[in-house]
């Protein structure tokens, strides 16, 4: 943890803001020790960077004041991630990157290889989704929440999935330019050249198992050109990772800071 991310929920009436959550609690008392007066970086949730200056700590609660410091820009261009439904674990690791990196918005679908079983997991509500890309936030000193949706409704008891809407359906609507990794595919200085246009960028992020032939033919035909990260075979959280660090590299190469 980076900073202290903070949101207007946790504002009390007197304009102070209290800390009960004791994961943080825990890293603040045991891990940075620190004590009343002491202060910690930190942020408002989608407005500013900071510091919070401790009032009172013990093993219930914080309570300190916040100073803005400065107001920083979200990351640009956008960036949207669309997944396929992933193992709950990838699914955290991927919004820890996101929260990271600053990624504007993810959706998540099925896809015709996805595990249906995985869309019973308990990390596809909201709670859990956010409580995760806190984690990556706090950080990558990003206090921009991304945007999350879900291309599907959660089961409920034994039911069945109730609905589910493929890529197929969505991505027509995107107005950039689409990429889906795939280890077939160009690399990002052949595939950009002749793309001169990269203000709005989406890249689509396969299950394990990897795309069908069928939706490969799909993204084609909406203009979608494969990208290849690395000549490994990777996990889905590793390929986010290095398609990140490869796409900052990119910006920066055409002089576009974060």
């Amino acid at each position: 943890m980076n900073i202290l991310l903070l949101s207007r929920e946790d504002e009390t009436e007197d304009k102070k803001f209290k800390v009960t959550d004791p994961i943080r609690i825990n890293h603040i008392r045991n891990i940075l020790k620190k004590k009343p007066s002491d202060s910690i970086k930190a942020g408002i949730l989608n407005d500013s960077l900071g510091k919070f200056k401790i009032i009172y700590i013990d093993t219930k609660y914080i309570l300190g004041n916040y100073v803005k410091i400065v107001v920083p820009k979200r990351r640009t261009p956008s960036l949207s991630l669309f997944s396929a439904v992933q193992r709950p674990p990838t699914v955290e690791k991927i919004l820890h990157l996101a929260g990271t990196w600053g990624i504007e918005s993810i959706k998540f679908h099925t896809t015709d290889l996805s595990r249906d079983e995985y869309l019973t997991s308990p990390i596809w509500k909201s709670e859990n989704l956010r409580a995760e890309l806190r984690i990556g936030m706090e950080q990558g000193w990003n206090v921009f929440e991304p945007s999350i949706s879900l291309g599907f409704s959660i089961p409920i008891a034994n039911e069945r999935t109730r609905s589910k809407a493929k890529f197929s359906d969505v991505l027509p609507d995107f107005s950039g330019s689409l990429f889906y990794l795939d280890r077939k595919g160009g690399m990002f200085d052949s595939l950009l050249s002749a793309r001169m246009s990269i203000l709005n960028v989406g890249f689509l992020l396969g299950p394990e198992p990897g795309w069908s032939a069928k939706e490969m033919k799909r993204f084609r035909e909406i203009g979608a050109s494969p990208l290849n990260v690395s000549s490994a075979i990777l996990r889905s959280e590793h390929a986010l990772a290095f398609l990140l660090a490869q796409w900052e590299l990119v910006l920066k190469s055409k002089g576009i800071g974060k």
